[in-house]
């Protein structure tokens, strides 16, 4: 597990799809202004610095920033740093769970199972949001189990800034802080408690949501909740087709049976390891406070899938918690099912087993390592960012040291290409153009673009773009009016005429 984080963390950094895009890309921006001017992307000239409309607390870009400020440089390989310290803190938490459950060989047996997992692997080993909420989750489960079995009122302290780890991390995070509040008042902390514990939970991530609020009118900015609060009504429409499409996950059986087969082959350890503690540890302080954090877990896995554009594996690495959780669970188990030295042999065997396949399949990911060469394992892991380079970098850079104009377009992952050369990519939703997806417009929208100065668009080749623009109405509005210039397999450049063409020129 450790060789893999490592190998990672120096030769692939930051290997998510949505790395140039999201993370890593406003650690960029955070680092060549210093400060979060345009972030959350609310105004057209947000938007054309950041792509995404995000309400995302910034806590993972800014420890990239801070790493690329104290180094003087942005490259990737400076986040191997954070990434490190991130693994050395989950092996700490599943060594001090797995000690609190099972003594000092529980803890060991739950190191062990953590690098037996792959899921766990991977959903560390990403760079993204999910190992600080395991961290944070794990951190609650710990000091809220200790205060529970001593009441030691200030292993409160710690419990409130793991809770505020995981709500910084990701919007999602808040619930845990509830689940946290919750769990000293079934143990009968009293209000005061509590209360001391909400406000330290919930006083940073509180104020970043405030600032969302009064910047953009939505403290979850860009989420649509229940329809209390505004949204972006072009990026609504363009998250309605995820929903569409990775939504009937959860509506068909043949998504669950999917789901099932996910999870024996990337995280059986922790899955066996969670319910064995369920069964073993019911009677004893702490269970029930787990078990809920757990479930808090899982709900919010199930209500991300069908906004997880990468598809149902993808979306589990939400699940990060609950595997910690189970890890450290488990290796308590096996601590009690195996306490003398005479079946350790065999029990190291089968883990050692278990964990060399796991890593394996962490260190290939998304290729799977059994249908390639070993000597194709070093690279395999960096495919996307390969095949981009390969097939898309230099495609990409001409096109921005040509284009004459602004550039609408739905491919988020290039925007910072563009500002490279000096040159302005603009999504669909930015509010300079939002009228191109409106029902409510009955203009001519091509000569209204290039009033704004706009001269091309760049769209990729897929049904989900076209799928897009056809539901928002945009396709009917520039039909005749747009021709492909350049293209290559993976995007589309069209110009925006002046005159209309002869004759209906629809993009492919």
């Amino acid at each position: 597990m450790i060789a893999v984080a490592v190998w990672r963390a120096f030769t692939q950094p930051l290997p998510g799809a949505d790395v140039d895009f999201r993370w890593n890309y406003l650690a960029e921006i955070i680092a060549s202004t210093g400060g979060l001017a345009h972030y959350p992307a609310f105004t057209a000239a947000d938007f054309a610095q950041y792509f995404w409309p995000d309400g995302i607390a910034p806590l993972v870009a800014s420890l990239y920033a801070w790493t690329y400020l104290a180094a003087g440089s942005t490259a990737k390989i400076w986040t191997a740093l954070p990434m490190l310290l991130q693994l050395a803190g989950l092996l700490t938490l599943l060594l001090a769970l797995g000690r609190l459950w099972g003594g000092a060989r529980g803890g060991w047996f739950a190191c062990a199972l953590g690098g037996a997992t792959m899921l766990l692997q991977f959903a560390l080993n990403l760079g993204q949001e999910t190992g600080l909420t395991a961290l944070g989750v794990g951190g609650l489960a710990y000091y809220l189990t200790q205060w529970e079995r001593t009441r030691r009122a200030d292993l409160l302290i710690p419990a409130a800034a793991c809770a505020a780890l995981v709500a910084t991390a990701r919007e999602y995070g808040l619930i845990f802080s509830l689940v946290g509040a919750g769990w000293l008042l079934m143990a009968r902390a009293g209000w005061r408690q509590t209360a001391w514990f909400v406000l330290g939970a919930l006083a940073l991530p509180a104020a970043w949501h405030l600032r969302n609020w009064l910047r953009t009118g939505n403290p979850f900015y860009a989420q649509d909740v229940a329809g209390i609060f505004p949204v972006n009504p072009v990026f609504a429409e363009w998250m309605r087709g995820y929903v569409g499409i990775y939504g009937a996950t959860l509506r068909q059986w043949s998504g669950w049976v999917e789901m099932g087969r996910l999870f024996l082959l990337t995280a059986l350890p922790a899955w066996l390891g969670l319910l064995a503690g369920a069964a073993l540890w019911r009677r004893q302080p702490g269970w029930t406070g787990l078990m809920a954090l757990a479930g808090a877990t899982v709900v919010c896995w199930l209500i991300s899938v069908p906004y997880t554009a990468g598809g149902l594996f993808y979306s589990m690495r939400v699940l990060s918690p609950l595997l910690l959780l189970g890890c450290a669970w488990g290796g308590a188990g096996l601590a009690r099912w195996v306490p003398e030295r005479r079946h350790l042999a065999g029990l190291m065997l089968g883990l050692g087993l278990f964990a060399l396949d796991a890593s394996l399949r962490a260190w290939t990911i998304p290729l799977n390592p059994y249908t390639l060469s070993p000597r194709e394992w070093p690279d395999a892991g960096y495919q996307f960012q390969r095949e981009f380079a390969r097939d898309d970098q230099v495609f990409m850079d001409s096109l921005a040291q040509t284009v004459p104009g602004k550039v609408l377009s739905d491919s988020a992952g290039v925007q910072g290409i563009f500002r490279a050369h000096g040159k302005q990519l603009i999504p669909f939703w930015s509010p300079e153009v939002a009228f191109v997806c409106s029902a409510d417009f009955a203009g001519d929208a091509v000569t209204r673009l290039r009033e704004l100065g706009y001269t091309h668009l760049l769209l990729k080749r897929a049904q989900f773009s076209m799928d897009f623009l056809g539901r928002t109405g945009a396709l009917r509005r520039l039909d005749g009016r747009v021709h492909v210039v350049r293209e290559n397999q993976s995007y589309l450049l069209l110009a925006l005429d002046a005159q209309p063409l002869p004759g209906p020129v629809s993009p492919p």
